[in-house]
């Protein structure tokens, strides 16, 4: 896509931390990898900075105005296009020149090198080198939304228009590239044209890629798709293999904060109950046990640790129930074999035909203490 500067911003899709990350990789993804991906902060911790910097501007908001928080549209993504040489370092120059003039608060950024397309005549890689760049548009000291009047330096843009205009050049400046053509007609202050605007709509890297692999043989495409599914399941393994170095200066939660990440928990286990329908997973006392993490001055790691270990109790539980009802249908199975080996082979003797049924009884009660037992310990469950 050239060395042309662009940046284009779009509201938050809900799978869009997992797709920078590659957690989700799109099906659009070169067959050799390109030359990978860089994303130093992985889509959980991604979520759990941008729920603290939400929380954050909601309780400056209130202590500012003494109102209710009334923002919604608030979380932007943006695409940026990249030289072969662009590095991570440049995209944290537009992070800090976005929070120091414009306040828009960026919390994870990803370059993408693994996308583009396989020239089929040369067999040559063509890289689409870009960037992703997430944000959250709350002013970090008052909590106003950012995008209902976009200033610089507290001076408001005449339009949204000559705003984004002046977003392209300055980003164009701060990666030495060049500027792309403007999309719109500009004038003078006499409005006379100046420059001729070239309307042209932004081509989104799935269209993109889509339109340069149709041209690619069958013969690829098919090694594409059967490529595809084992490169899911290796970066899914690279995930979980890779760990982030941890801050020797952990910064501490409030109980506000503390507070936004469990409840958003508390939605997302109430979401798995509801699609289980009776065969629930977490019971009240788990979302009591859940709420009860909540503290001041905890690290976002240390609370995700304690999520983690109670969510492992609860998996430990479930398993054991269905080892125990297993069991129980097992014990179930023999009697019923059993059961039916004495009405074959019982014979007429009062003392055989005694012995029969206390063989029978005697598997009948064992079964039905077993189911006691589980009976029990599932209303124990309920109770908590």
């Amino acid at each position: 896509m050239g060395n042309i500067a662009s940046i284009n911003f779009k509201p938050t899709n809900a799978i869009q931390l997992e797709h920078n990350d590659r957690t989700r990789p799109p099906t659009y993804l070169l067959v050799n990898k390109g030359l990978d991906i860089e994303c130093p902060i992985k889509a959980k911790e991604a979520l759990a900075k941008r729920e603290q910097l939400i929380a954050q501007a909601k309780e400056h908001y209130k202590q500012k105005f003494n109102q209710p928080f009334k923002a919604t549209n608030y979380l932007w993504s943006a695409v940026v296009n990249l030289k072969d040489t662009s590095t991570m370092a440049d995209l944290d120059k537009i992070s800090k020149h976005f929070k120091d003039h414009y306040g828009f608060q960026c919390y994870q950024i990803a370059i993408h090198r693994d996308e583009g397309y396989i020239d089929e005549g040369t067999g040559q890689t063509h890289i689409n080198h870009h960037a992703h760049m997430e944000f959250v548009m709350l002013h970090p000291d008052t909590g106003k939304s950012l995008m209902r009047k976009i200033s610089k330096d507290g001076v408001p843009f005449k339009s949204e228009r000559a705003a984004f205009e002046r977003i392209q050049t300055e980003v164009a400046q701060i990666l030495d590239m060049e500027r792309g053509q403007y999309k719109n007609n500009k004038y003078d202050s006499n409005h006379k044209l100046i420059i001729k605007g070239t309307y042209r709509k932004r081509i989104e890297p799935r269209v993109y890629a889509k339109t340069m692999q149709e041209k690619a043989s069958p013969l690829r495409v098919e090694i594409a798709q059967l490529k595809e599914a084992q490169e899911q399941e290796h970066q899914a393994l690279n995930t979980i293999c890779q760990q982030i170095a941890p801050n020797p200066k952990p910064q501490l939660l409030s109980f506000n904060e503390c507070k936004q990440i469990i409840e958003a928990h508390v939605k997302e286990w109430i979401a798995i109950n509801k699609e289980l329908g009776d065969n629930k997973l977490y019971t009240p006392q788990d979302y009591r046990d859940l709420r009860a993490l909540k503290q001041k001055g905890i690290s976002i790691a240390d609370l995700k640790a304690n999520i983690a270990n109670l969510e492992q109790q609860i998996k430990d539980r479930q398993q054991k129930s269905q080892e125990l009802e297993q069991e129980n249908q097992d014990l179930k199975q023999q009697v019923q074999d059993r059961q039916a080996l004495l009405d074959r082979q019982a014979p007429s003797s009062k003392d055989r035909q005694r012995l029969k049924y206390y063989s029978r009884e005697k598997l009948i009660d064992s079964c039905i203490a077993y189911d006691n037992q589980r009976i029990l310990q599932q209303a124990e469950w309920q109770k908590r």
